[in-house]
């Protein structure tokens, strides 16, 4: 079983960074900061993956009606 988290509050987020002192190390000006962020406080939890998304990706899907393969 993998240990990940779907999301965690910016509150807590900010917190753990600020108690724990995550961000000694990074830069707020650097264009990655956020992904930095979000690996530093992942790998520091122990996560066993780092969640990422892309922005205003807009994936198209085609959904097509199976029926009840329950019935066959």
């Amino acid at each position: 079983m993998h240990h990940i988290e779907l999301f965690l509050d910016p509150e807590i987020q900010d917190t753990v960074c600020s108690r724990f002192d995550l961000l000694d190390n990074l830069r707020a000006d650097d264009p990655f900061f956020e992904y930095k962020k979000q690996t530093a406080i992942q790998r520091f939890l122990g996560y066993d993956s780092v969640r990422c998304s892309l922005d205003d990706f807009d994936m198209p899907l085609t959904l097509f009606n199976a029926g009840d393969a329950a019935a066959r």
